[in-house]
């Protein structure tokens, strides 16, 4: 269950860093679109570091 609910939490930081770089947010200074992205860009190395350490756990429980 947890690596479900990281997965999804994945997926909405990379539709928000999609919607970053499609220009949803044109109405925002350069500086703050750069923030922004930097910002989102940090929580998908998050989310992707969380289910990295996930991966050997769920391997080792099943068998795999």
């Amino acid at each position: 269950m947890k690596a479900l609910l990281e997965g999804m939490y994945l997926m909405n930081t990379i539709e928000g860093l999609g919607e970053i770089i499609t220009g949803s947010y044109a109405h925002e200074t350069y500086n703050e679109a750069v923030e922004r992205f930097h910002d989102a860009h940090r929580e998908v190395n998050y989310a992707v570091q969380q289910l990295e350490g996930l991966i050997p756990a769920y391997r080792v429980r099943h068998g795999l």
